[in-house]
């Protein structure tokens, strides 16, 4: 009776709000840091946030072994039982095998713990070709999934975006399972994509993406109900900037978007990515990474699994650019 009722009453609750997905902690040989994987999950939730994301960056996705996926998996969804936190795991690789073996994973979490608050997120699988692939891959899913999905749309360059009409022909067959999308497009297309699916009665929830630079507007002109990015260095943030939208108090959501602007600008000036590079200067300086190490890829596009070590080490001058930034956020984040 128990299991039941948590997953009824997860099924009935809005999934809406800041999904922060977490970054990959590593240790200094680039072993996966999985103490440190449960410290940044309880630092996101106490600054506010109800629900965060394992596995979903590009480097847990494609570098991550299955084992180290599963080993974590259990790690977060025993860390946080009886707890009101949506613990979301992401549930993809190169193929649909991979996608479904997690899902199972996931699934045997819920009965091993269940009073965790589980979700799955995915992607579409690297090795998809076709709107016929995602629809198939995603059937598939349908039959071992539980819980609700939340599909991202993007995966790679080579992997098809899901039709609108496929994520709202989905939602509707499997209401239990799918109707969350992370719209991730970023390009012309997004103005269409964002106000086909935000007005389809089938969907409950459009998180905004691409990085968070469109969320404010995307929460404007299309009702995005929350947020999905790799942004849990500035958790206390996002917490803040979504209670102003939900209060509709504008002034204090477009002063707060701005200051999280200032910072993820920093991509134009300090080599390394907006998701990782700066960031784990971040994350160090907040008390949550113990170093700046990253598993990078040997060559881009490649999803084999290989990866190479790379301790990113920051000079004076953009230590100095970060820590000026960082200063004019510091008034809004938690002490």
């Amino acid at each position: 009776m128990a299991v039941c009722l948590a997953v009824t009453s997860l099924w009935a609750a809005p999934l809406s709000g800041p999904f922060i997905i977490l970054s990959v902690p590593y240790h200094e040989d680039g072993a996966l840091d999985y103490d440190t994987i449960l410290k940044e999950a309880e630092f996101v939730v106490d600054c506010g946030a109800k629900a965060f994301i394992w596995a979903q960056s590009n480097d847990a996705i494609d570098l991550l072994t299955l084992e180290e996926k599963k080993r974590s998996f259990e790690i977060l969804a025993k860390a946080f039982q009886g707890r009101d936190v949506v613990v979301a795991l992401g549930c993809q690789g190169r193929d649909a095998a991979a996608m479904e073996n997690l899902a199972r994973h996931v699934e045997e979490l819920a009965v091993r713990y269940p009073t965790t608050q589980l979700v799955t997120v995915t992607r579409p699988p690297h090795d998809a070709c076709t709107q016929d692939d995602l629809d198939r891959c995603f059937r598939s899913l349908a039959k071992i999934a539980k819980r609700p999905v939340v599909i991202q749309t993007y995966a790679s360059e080579k992997a098809p975006l899901p039709d609108t009409d496929l994520m709202i022909r989905l939602a509707r067959e499997f209401p239990d399972v799918y109707g969350w999308i992370k719209e991730e497009t970023g390009d012309e297309d997004a103005t269409a994509r964002m106000t086909k699916v935000a007005s389809a009665p089938e969907i409950k929830t459009v998180f905004s993406a691409w990085g968070g630079y469109a969320w404010l507007d995307q929460h404007r002109r299309f009702g995005t109900r929350g947020i999905v990015s790799e942004r849990a260095a500035y958790a206390d943030l996002l917490v803040k900037i979504w209670q102003a939208l939900e209060k509709d108090d504008r002034a204090m959501a477009d002063e707060l978007f701005s200051k999280f602007l200032l910072m993820l600008n920093l991509k134009e000036t300090i080599p390394g990515g907006h998701l990782r590079g700066f960031n784990l200067y971040v994350l160090k300086k907040r008390g949550i990474f113990k170093n700046c190490v990253s598993r990078d890829y040997v060559e881009k596009n490649d999803v084999s699994g290989k990866w190479k070590l790379v301790n990113r080490e920051f000079t004076p001058g953009e230590i100095a650019e970060i820590e000026d930034r960082f200063s004019r956020l510091a008034p809004y984040l938690k002490k």
